[in-house]
């Protein structure tokens, strides 16, 4: 019995490191291509698989775009950091936790540069299937049932309730708002329209105009 528990498991772990893969190699070929353009044997060959062999994990491209967006929103979700368990005690310490969790989000945004400028172009532009996701999300009860953009907002916004923003008279919602304007827009300056350099570098000015803010209504 535990032989045969134990096959399973690596059974499982193989696919979910194989699924792993086909998204990784997905999100590859529709920055690439644009998601019109991108074609199941694209994405086939970025992953090393057949195409044919994506159907055994996925019924179609649009299917493979939904789940390669959440799995970029969960590297997102991650690389923000998981809700605290308890509020910083003193501001010094809600200084450290703002200044290491903006550093680590733009370090992302720095490392998927192409694929997080894809998705922000498709945004732009009110391609079909985006705003099918922004449209479920909106009824998704909870925000884990939820895709891609509203999912991420959900997760910052009870990331920042955590660390007691309301304690000085924030919303929760409306700073990750604020945090997600900053970021994109710095992003969108150097890597849109082309300023060059590395979003690494805006951290502490998207830090400290966070910290200013939660300052004023201390």
């Amino acid at each position: 019995m535990i032989s045969v528990d134990r096959a399973k498991a690596r059974r499982q772990r193989a696919q979910a490191m194989a699924k792993g893969d086909i998204l990784d190699a997905a999100l590859r070929a529709f920055a690439r291509r644009g998601y019109a353009d991108t074609k199941m044997t694209d994405i086939a060959a970025e992953a090393g698989y057949t195409a044919a062999s994506l159907y055994t994990y996925f019924p179609g491209k649009k299917e493979i775009f939904i789940a390669a967006a959440d799995h970029f929103v969960e590297g997102v979700r991650a690389a923000f950091g998981p809700v605290p368990e308890a509020a910083p005690g003193d501001f010094d310490a809600l200084e450290v936790e703002v200044r290491n969790r903006i550093g680590a989000l733009v370090a992302y945004g720095d490392d998927h540069r192409e694929i997080l400028a894809f998705f922000l172009r498709m945004r732009w532009s009110g391609e079909q299937v985006i705003a099918e996701l922004r449209s479920s999300d909106c009824h998704a009860p909870d925000p884990d049932d939820a895709h891609g953009p509203h999912r991420i907002h959900a997760h910052m916004a009870n990331v920042w309730r955590g660390l007691g923003v309301e304690r000085f008279g924030m919303d929760p919602y409306a700073v990750a708002s604020l945090a997600a304007a900053m970021i994109e827009s710095f992003f969108m300056r150097r890597f849109i329209l082309g300023a060059g350099g590395a979003l690494r570098e805006d951290a502490e000015p998207i830090a400290n105009l966070l910290l200013y803010g939660l300052k004023g209504k201390r």
